[in-house]
């Protein structure tokens, strides 16, 4: 595993790594990026594992908001807290989501994703903005990452898609985001293979593309926030994982010192 010598304090974060704050700027500026299976190793019992979930049917449930896909439900979630939790650490992906943002993140939540048919897209939107006066998400933004589980090769497979640098295009318009999307301003689509990840801002304008009826699409996605504060408003509905992954990430900034 990679060393990670990070804390909440600004300075002493510059131990992150040379190429630290290149990569954070460009985080920023773009809204998201892109991390590779090939950079880090593939832990085979993880993808097992998430294989015995997959063939199960009876571990999901459908909800109206995830727009055709499945979830799991609350309680295969409690039970598998720790496969989740250990994949950031053991593969060093976490180390890498660090080196990205340039700051350590804080979980709040996950959501692992199955989608067997046709489904509609789920539209462009931002999970935080601000159009009638009150915030809709969180301030700062929620950093999302998504770990695809199937591969993502063509249109109509469900890829995510988000238009580069609207995280800091934002003057709190829903006219105005609409006429960003309608532009297709800057717009990246994700397309990759098995174990690759996208992690990006919620704030930024993005949404999920339909799936052809003969796709099959798995994805694992995580939500973090940039501040302590900040996570303890999820402990009450995620607290199996969110202990879990503190407990773990003190004793990583412990065996850093």
């Amino acid at each position: 595993m990679n060393k990670l010598l990070v804390t909440s304090n600004k300075s002493e974060s510059n131990s992150l790594g040379l190429d630290s704050d290149s990569q954070s700027s460009e985080f920023y500026k773009r809204g998201f990026a892109t991390v590779r299976r090939n950079q880090y190793k593939i832990d085979r019992k993880f993808w097992e594992e998430i294989g015995k979930l997959n063939s199960n049917l009876n571990n999901f449930e459908s909800k109206e908001k995830n727009a055709g896909s499945l979830t799991l439900y609350n309680e295969i979630y409690n039970q598998n807290h720790e496969l989740f939790v250990n994949y950031l650490f053991d593969t060093g992906l976490l180390g890498e989501l660090f080196q990205i943002v340039g700051m350590p993140l804080y979980l709040t939540n996950y959501v692992h994703l199955l989608t067997l048919q046709s489904c509609p897209e789920l539209s462009w939107h931002r999970d935080t903005h601000l159009y009638t006066g009150s915030v809709v998400g969180n301030i700062p933004p929620v950093i999302k990452l998504i770990i695809y589980g199937s591969e993502v090769k063509s249109g109509n497979s469900g890829e995510f898609e988000i238009l580069t640098g609207t995280n800091r295009f934002d003057l709190h318009s829903q006219w105005f985001d609409n006429l960003l999307s309608l532009s297709r301003f800057r717009k990246y689509s994700f397309l990759g293979n098995i174990g690759d990840c996208l992690v990006f801002d919620s704030s930024a304008i993005h949404r999920r593309c339909r799936t052809h009826y003969r796709a099959s699409r798995s994805a694992t996605i995580y939500g973090f926030v940039t501040a302590k504060w900040q996570q303890k408003a999820y402990f009450n509905n995620h607290m199996p994982i969110i202990d879990f992954y503190k407990k773990k990430l003190e004793s990583l900034f412990q065996d850093s010192l």
